[in-house]
């Protein structure tokens, strides 16, 4: 309630986040920066509106926090001489690193923004929840619209297929459950909503690996022109 008054300047000026001492007690950023798997986090710069990708080598309790930072709630995360909002403003998420700086032909989408709702928003909560979707699904709607622009062509050998990736796309979803939550189900901290997700998770992949296992390094399992565009 205070944040539709007050700015994170104001009710937090201090710059109190409680995330922050839970990272570097928890999280070994050595290890996270010397890994081999890679990791890409996406914030929003303030100043410029441009999308930065952080890697692991760079990857520090800071980097989390800015690649999370909802700007209603959390002052802008200062890295260097820029500050940062949560990337999902600009890239939620972002898919061209995973095109550009790995081997792999495969992206999984975990999806947990739904995409299409069952009916026309009409009070107040309800439209600032769909407001709020629309918003973070936007950038990675249009991601896909290039990436299925980009297969296409590929695929009818009008683009060189050793310049350009072909993708295959998969999305583990759970609409009809995603639905029934307001975006205020993100800030639910309960031990047993949290944990009903995870096992709404772990359901959604057993699920989805029993019907498309074969699939993965082959070919897509989601038909992106009829789903997303």
């Amino acid at each position: 309630m205070w944040s539709r008054f007050f700015s994170p300047y104001q009710f937090n000026p201090l710059d109190v986040n409680p995330l922050r001492d839970i990272l570097q007690e928890l999280v070994d950023f050595n290890a996270l920066r010397k890994a081999e798997e890679k990791l890409f986090l996406c914030a929003t710069n303030v100043l410029t509106g441009k999308i930065c990708i952080f890697e692991n080598a760079e990857i520090g309790p800071e980097h989390v926090l800015a690649s999370a930072c909802l700007p209603t709630l959390f002052q802008a995360v200062q890295i260097g001489e820029n500050y940062y909002w949560d990337g999902g403003y600009m890239g939620n998420p972002p898919i061209f690193p995973l095109i550009y700086n790995t081997s792999c032909n495969d992206v999984m989408i975990i999806q947990i923004n739904p995409i299409r709702i069952n009916h026309v928003p009409k009070s107040p909560q309800d439209i600032a929840d769909r407001m709020n979707t629309l918003s973070f699904n936007s950038s990675l709607l249009r991601e896909l619209r290039a990436i299925n622009f980009v297969s296409r062509l590929v695929d009818e050998g009008v683009l060189d297929s050793s310049r350009f990736k072909r993708l295959n796309i998969h999305v583990v979803e759970a609409e009809e459950v995603m639905n029934d939550l307001s975006a205020h189900s993100k800030f639910d901290t309960e031990p047993q909503f949290i944990s009903s997700l995870h096992m709404l998770g772990r359901k959604k992949m057993i699920e989805w690996l029993g019907l498309y296992r074969d699939k993965i390094g082959h070919a897509s399992t989601v038909d992106l022109a009829a789903t997303f565009l």
